[in-house]
């Protein structure tokens, strides 16, 4: 995407097997790197691991999301 795009993503949505993070309202993705701040593991999800990467509310990804944990009542084991 060119850096005009993404200053305003809308439904913004990162998912694997274990679930979902949806950002529903225009997302501002400049100088965001997924790999490093969105963990998405069984039974859990989290958004900044490292309070001090974390922006202020409501900027970059740190704002309103609807989270999807799949298969919470199974007993898989985090590897």
């Amino acid at each position: 995407m060119k850096r005009n795009e993404l200053k305003s993503v809308h439904n913004f949505k990162i998912w694997n097997r274990y679930g979902s993070i949806e950002y529903p309202e225009p997302t501002d993705l400049i100088g965001v790197n997924i790999d490093d701040l969105v963990f998405i593991e069984h039974k859990q999800a989290e958004v900044y691991p490292d309070a001090s990467k974390k922006p202020n509310v409501g900027q970059k990804l740190n704002k309103r999301a609807i989270i999807t944990l799949n298969d919470i009542n199974s007993t898989e084991e985090k590897l």
